[in-house]
């Protein structure tokens, strides 16, 4: 069984730019509010005016605040395996002529646990 040594992300991984953040249009929904109406959208699979009800919002503030958030997609089309620099270096390394990353990664999983 082979090892490899992962670099870790940073502590501001994932975190918005601030510039970014200036640009974003102003809903008038608080953090918290945001959350949970994501939370709510994509947990209880709420409509936006289930949402606005429970969060005494409007429904347009509820769509303005999801906008700009991640939510998941529907029906995916493939999926995506996010791992760091190392460990995709690896995979690579492994993969057998002609053989996609995906096909390499479903060969070595099992066995790297």
């Amino acid at each position: 069984m082979s090892t490899f040594a992962a670099t870790p992300p940073s502590p501001h991984a994932g975190d918005i730019n601030p510039a970014t953040k200036m640009i974003r249009p102003h809903h008038g929904v608080s953090e918290d509010q945001r959350q949970s109406a994501r939370t709510m959208r994509v947990r209880d699979n709420l409509s936006f005016r289930e949402i606005s009800e429970k969060l005494g919002i409007t429904e347009n503030q509820v769509r303005e605040a999801l906008s700009t958030m991640r939510l998941p997609l529907k029906a995916k089309s493939r999926s995506t395996l996010n791992v760091s620099v190392e460990a995709a270096e690896f995979f690579k390394s492994k993969s057998l002529p002609g053989e996609a990353i995906w096909e390499t990664v479903n060969r070595l999983i099992p066995s790297i646990h």
